[in-house]
């Protein structure tokens, strides 16, 4: 199955490129296994509508018609509804679907307005429903073929990822014996969530961070000395191991030294080399969940580096979904910094 983070990034990518017709494919499937009724129109000359079941069709004579778009406003909400009540006499209902975020409270608004002026019930198919749908096992074929995404990993690599999993949780019992005194309790840590002025927003448990890390997301997590931050990347782990997934522990400052890429730094580690697993191969792995890099020690690297480093991070960590290959899955990371 496809992860949700390249779902959203092939979902953004549509958005960006401006491929409206690429978008309306993907919609057309859609809306054919929900309303079976639906015949896909011609591309162009379509009348304002990608999809339409004549209401001869319908008990109620309630004709039924699809517009898909890239874009959502109310504008575009209402251009569609008043071109297709005009080429569709027998037009009722009218769905709407898109690759962009529609709330609930917008869509309610968008309702009204449609029927008050256009006498249609609009139904919203809004972004989460498609990355719903995707995430299904059984959409995996639509992933590969109107997204690009893969639908899984090569049975033959499943040896390769059970080794990499091993590789991973003996990395993380190195750390957690390295960095934290023994019989010391582990204890869940609170974390604040700042704001972009650094003014904290919520406190946040650090068991909690994962499922952030999950969705595609980058974190900071900054604290003084002695407070848990390397414990509470050790827990991470485990927690990303526990769940099926992949987690790498990498030394920062190590790593910008070494000027490798990072899956070249990772199989270089004993954990994973004795295992014979080298670049290539890490980055053909698929867990349960997009692999996590978990980077320690930001605050170590001096002033240059950290000027190297933070370009490197941000091309490993972009918000819209990294990759760390053209044939890797994306990845999340999570970096230490000392306060």
């Amino acid at each position: 199955m496809a992860y949700r983070t390249e779902i959203e990034r092939a979902l953004d990518e549509m958005i960006s490129d401006e491929t409206g017709k690429k978008f309306q494919g993907l919609a057309v499937v859609h809306a054919k296994q929900k309303w079976p009724q639906l015949i896909a129109c011609e591309r162009n000359w379509d009348g304002g509508l990608d999809a339409y079941a004549s209401g001869e069709l319908d008990q109620e004579g309630r004709g039924i018609g699809l517009a898909c778009s890239i874009t959502a406003t109310p504008a575009k909400v209402e251009g569609d509804a008043k071109e297709a009540k005009k080429n569709y006499p027998d037009l009722r209902v009218l769905i709407f679907s898109t690759a962009r975020e529609v709330t609930q409270h917008t869509a309610k608004m968008w309702t009204k307005d449609v029927l008050d002026k256009h006498g249609l019930q609009l139904v919203v198919v809004p972004r989460e429903e498609f990355i719903t749908w995707l995430l299904d096992p059984v959409n995996a074929n639509i992933c590969r073929d109107q997204l690009g995404i893969a639908p899984s990993m090569m049975p033959e690599l499943a040896p390769a990822l059970e080794r990499a999993r091993e590789a991973a949780k003996e990395a993380a019992d190195n750390w957690d014996r390295d960095f934290r005194r023994t019989g010391r309790p582990l204890i869940s840590l609170n974390a604040v969530k700042l704001d972009q002025k650094g003014d904290p927003i919520e406190q946040v448990p650090t068991r909690s961070l994962n499922s952030v890390l999950v969705e595609g997301q980058r974190i900071i997590l900054e604290a003084p000395a002695g407070m848990g931050k390397t414990t509470t990347l050790v827990q991470l782990a485990r927690q990303a191991l526990d769940a099926g997934g992949l987690a790498f522990l990498v030394d920062l400052p190590d790593w910008v030294r070494s000027g490798r890429s990072i899956l070249s730094y990772v199989a270089e580690r004993p954990q994973f080399a004795s295992r014979d697993l080298d670049e290539t191969l890490l980055s053909k792995l698929r867990g349960a969940q997009p692999p996590i890099f978990l980077l320690n020690g930001w605050n170590e690297c001096r002033l240059p580096a950290r000027k190297r480093q933070t370009r490197r991070y941000e091309s490993l960590t972009r918000v819209s979904v990294p990759r760390l290959s053209s044939t890797s899955p994306p990845a999340s990371a999570l970096c230490l910094t000392r306060r």
